[in-house]
């Protein structure tokens, strides 16, 4: 079985891509929102685990799942998850692929400025005056780290969050008042991000470097063009031993991950040959 660790809008179309190549597929998934767009996108044809695991919990599921190879086709900013599924793949010697989106050129934008950490972004904003509206574009997750410093500032925080409850209770719990949320389903257009900052007299925006799909570009264009001025969270980095942005690339992997078991199972005395196959035709 190859298992996908979903989070994203192109992770779909990746399971999509394996499945239609008939290769036996399974997905995971955090949120109940995102199984259901799963299940309703393969019809039920293709399993899905729903919640957060933890690395025992990963454990058990390749054991059980019958998992031979996994890609981490989770959100750029989900460090945590990918560096779970690294020491797995390495403990239960399972092969691992990272697919990520392809990230955005940022080189063209004025008033950018790129930041590590949430630390440096807070000290990026500590030019902005008091009562200018800061519009985060960062997902719910970020907010606990972000919101109250931006409160004691006394600047203006507007979040744009996914249109659930635990974000909708979170923003609440924060301080912040109605006007100051926007519960909508991303990714937005240009013009959509236009009319949002144009709105709510923005000018800060903060986002994640979170590539083209996630809408990240859209964002850019829109905040330059009005004059905004941008941080950027550039995506954390991580020692992948096997990476692509490439769509053909992963589901090509997939396959051959699967050929080499049946070799393996078939043919056990040949295990030296196949690792060696394994080390030269790595993506």
């Amino acid at each position: 079985m190859i298992w996908v660790v979903a989070g994203t809008r192109d992770a779909r179309r990746l399971i999509e891509g394996i499945w239609r190549a008939g290769l036996p597929v399974i997905a995971s998934v955090v949120s109940e929102y995102g199984a259901q767009l799963l299940q309703e996108a393969f019809s039920g044809k293709v399993p899905v685990h729903q919640g957060a695991m933890d690395p025992p919990a990963m454990r058990s599921f390749v054991r059980e799942k019958g998992i031979i190879a996994v890609i981490d086709a989770t959100h750029p900013f989900a460090r945590v998850v990918s560096e779970n599924l690294l020491k797995l793949a390495a403990g239960e010697g399972v092969a691992y692929l990272r697919y990520e989106r392809p990230s955005v050129d940022t080189t063209d934008f004025p008033n950018l400025i790129a930041v590590r950490n949430w630390e440096e972004a807070l000290d990026a904003l500590g030019e902005a005056e008091e009562g200018e509206t800061v519009f985060l574009a960062t997902g719910s997750r970020a907010l606990p780290q972000v919101v109250p410093p931006l409160l004691q500032k006394k600047l203006r925080p507007i979040a744009r969050v996914l249109p659930d409850l635990d974000s909708l209770r979170q923003c609440l719990d924060l301080g912040l008042q109605a006007d100051q949320i926007i519960a909508m389903q991303g990714p937005f257009s240009e013009e959509m991000n236009r009319a949002m900052f144009a709105q709510t007299k923005a000018r800060w925006l903060v986002t994640k470097e979170s590539g083209a799909v996630g809408g990240a570009d859209a964002k850019l264009r829109a905040a330059a063009g009005m004059g905004l001025k941008t941080i950027l969270l550039c995506r954390p980095a991580l020692p992948y031993p096997c990476a692509t942005t490439d769509f053909d690339e992963a589901v090509a992997w997939a396959g051959e991950r699967l050929q080499w078991s049946d070799k393996e199972r078939l043919f056990p005395n040949q295990n030296m040959k196949l690792e060696h196959e394994t080390s030269t035709s790595e993506i």
